[in-house]
């Protein structure tokens, strides 16, 4: 294993698991937030952690994004959407119902965080469906218009909400006529950076420069090109972006102490 600043990468054969069982949570409710932009969602999510310590999901998605679904995807849009340039997702699971918690503590996040304009909670299950297609219908509804260039990254949660604010820009410098969608895990600090209008017959050179741009970018502000989905075989080639000639001839030299002839898991983290 080799960690650091800049993520995470693994090098192993697994021999054996330990797996922990954790309770299953069956009450579960779904609120979601519309607010002025990034940093107010941050600042929203960490007074409703103080407040729930049984949040399981936090997700954030743009105005640009949810247009998209509302017009991909059929759904109404939100009376808050006109003012609003971000929203969290949040859903709390507990052994008994949450809702009651959520609604207080959505109460006392609204009247101490400035740049809430709505919430929203879904109590029963057909509601709770409802918000989470809103984040959900994201994906095929970004395919439906094109074929995108996708990128998993992470930033600091410092830096996430300028990031999110200036990763259009960094796109628009190598390829001006592009439309870059965002969505992510709030949390973690993960991203979906998905680009429409590069992709196409003869397109290669404009993909790397998009990739490049962006991956660069995430790496200037301390972030990891491998987040939520990993290296793998896409992103090889931008490896040493976030690791230099030492740390890339250490990886290097485990995997073929490990795997002297190359034959586990071929051209996934190293070429």
């Amino acid at each position: 294993i080799h960690q650091g600043l800049r993520g995470t990468f693994w090098i192993a054969v697994i021999t054996a698991v330990r797996l922990r069982l954790v309770p299953r949570y069956r009450a579960r409710t779904v609120a979601r937030l519309a607010v002025a932009d990034v940093a107010v969602a941050q600042a929203a999510l960490a007074a409703l952690k103080e407040r729930l310590p049984a949040i399981e999901s936090a997700e954030l998605f743009l105005s640009d994004g949810l247009a998209l679904v509302c017009e991909q995807a059929r759904l109404p849009r939100p009376m808050a959407a006109v003012d609003s340039h971000a929203y969290l997702l949040v859903e709390v699971a507990d052994r008994v119902d949450p809702s009651a918690r959520l609604l207080e503590a959505l109460e006392e996040v609204s009247a101490s965080v400035d740049g809430i304009a709505d919430a929203v909670i879904g109590e029963d299950t057909t509601a709770r469906h409802k918000l989470w297609r809103y984040r959900e219908a994201h994906t095929e509804s970004v395919n439906a218009v094109g074929v995108p260039v996708k990128l998993d990254v992470a930033v600091p949660l410092a830096v996430l909400s300028t990031a999110v604010e200036e990763l259009p820009s960094v796109v628009a410098k190598v390829a001006p006529a592009a439309r870059t969608i965002i969505w992510g895990h709030l949390n973690e600090g993960n991203l979906h950076v998905n680009v429409l209008g590069v992709t196409g017959p003869g397109d290669d050179k404009l993909t790397h420069a998009v990739e490049a741009a962006v991956l660069g970018y995430v790496i200037e502000r301390g972030g990891s090109i491998s987040a939520e989905h990993g290296v793998g075989r896409a992103k090889t080639a931008y490896l040493s972006l976030a690791r230099s000639p030492a740390e890339m001839a250490a990886l290097r030299a485990i995997k073929s102490a490990l795997d002297p002839k190359g034959l586990l898991n071929r051209g996934v983290l190293l070429p």
